[in-house]
């Protein structure tokens, strides 16, 4: 998606490991974020936009789209000294202390999509109510 445009977030390229070229994304303070084309086995070829720590290239989480993506970055930044959380650790407990830090502030839900063995993310306020049953 190369059209993403919100306020505060500027178009980066970004390197990619394993990867020849660079990607376009979107950077804000301690995050960046874009989108990641992958192969889901319930729903086939599809895409997870990914938050990343700028630091450390850490994914963070996986969501539906760049919207989420950002969103869970702006309620993230004013919550830590990201670069203090990360620094120093391998990915694993890097990620597990920044989600404990997280997980009381991300209003999102993990759908029926995983990337990397990770639940794809969405916004609670763009769930689909489910009918009451009678």
């Amino acid at each position: 998606m190369d059209n993403f445009e919100r306020e505060g977030w500027r178009a980066v390229f970004i390197a990619i490991k394993g990867e020849e070229n660079a990607r376009l994304g979107w950077q804000r303070g301690s995050f960046y974020i874009y989108d990641q084309p992958y192969d889901d086995h319930r729903v086939g070829a599809t895409s997870a936009a990914l938050l990343m720590h700028c630091a450390s290239g850490y994914m963070v989480a996986p969501f539906a789209d760049l919207e989420d993506a950002a969103r869970a970055a702006e309620i993230a930044e004013p919550l830590a000294d990201w670069n203090k959380v990360f620094a120093g650790k391998p990915r694993d407990p890097a990620v597990a202390d920044a989600r404990a830090i997280l997980r009381d502030a991300w209003p999102f839900f993990p759908i029926e999509m995983n990337f990397a063995n990770e639940p794809v993310l969405l916004h609670n306020d763009r769930a689909i109510p489910t009918p009451e049953i009678a």
